[in-house]
């Protein structure tokens, strides 16, 4: 067989193969947008009946807590109509539960008299410091935002010199949590202080979100340990 035969018929049956996955491709990615799309019109009629803002998050959403299109499929794929709709509701009945716990209680964030960062007793003879403090919401202990900043001693008080991050932390597939897409700070009362503001998506189930805008503010003090406090409604 010639070379040029040869070839040509190497090149037919990568265009073929070629042809083939782009078709398989297509294929799946037509599945995937058809599980989304169907999950999606069971959230509108949900939130029609509940008076709720339920949607699926988009890829930015969802990058931002460690998602994907294809987990969100994943998951959702061999449910039932009914089984979505009892997995809604429970999600649903659990934030309406969480909401008016908050209600309830003293929405003045409190911040606990203690010296500890992340285990690491701080010590007063050391001129500068750098460590995480939590906003515990709920009186959780697992659901929390997060300020990571240096501070130092001096003129016989603590001082916040930066700001390295500001995050948040929950216990996977326990819902609802707020996870910030902004932030903001703000030193205060001589750098004593530090204001925070967390612009937040709220999560209520896996790839689920309330498109309610969640802001949420916390002053975290130099010096002071974490913060415990409530939620607006």
């Amino acid at each position: 067989m010639k070379k040029s035969k040869l070839l040509s018929i190497m090149l037919s049956v990568a265009m073929v193969l070629t042809m083939f996955n782009q078709v398989l491709s297509l294929k799946v990615n037509a599945e995937s947008n058809d599980v989304l799309c169907h999950i999606s019109k069971l959230l509108d009629e949900f939130n029609q009946e509940h008076d709720t803002s339920y949607k699926l998050a988009d890829d930015k959403q969802l990058a931002a807590v460690g998602l994907n299109v294809k987990d969100v499929e994943d998951f959702y794929k061999n449910m039932s109509d009914e089984d979505f709709y009892s997995y809604i509701c429970t999600a649903y009945e659990r934030d309406m539960a969480k909401r008016s716990n908050d209600n309830s209680q003293d929405n003045t964030a409190v911040a606990e008299n203690h010296l500890s960062f992340d285990g690491n007793f701080i010590n007063p003879d050391e001129p500068m410091y750098s460590g995480t403090q939590k906003y515990y919401y709920r009186g959780s202990s697992t659901e929390y935002l997060t300020l990571t900043s240096t501070w130092n001693y001096g003129a016989g008080d603590y001082h916040y010199s930066s700001v390295q991050s500001m995050g948040y932390g929950c216990t996977p597939n326990i819902y609802p949590y707020y996870a910030p897409y902004a932030t903001s700070h703000t030193m205060q009362n001589d750098a004593r202080d530090m204001y925070c503001v967390y612009y937040c998506n709220k999560y209520t189930g896996l790839g689920v979100i309330d498109l309610t805008n969640w802001t949420i503010t916390v002053t975290f003090h130099a010096g002071l340990g974490d913060v415990w406090g409530s939620l607006p409604m």
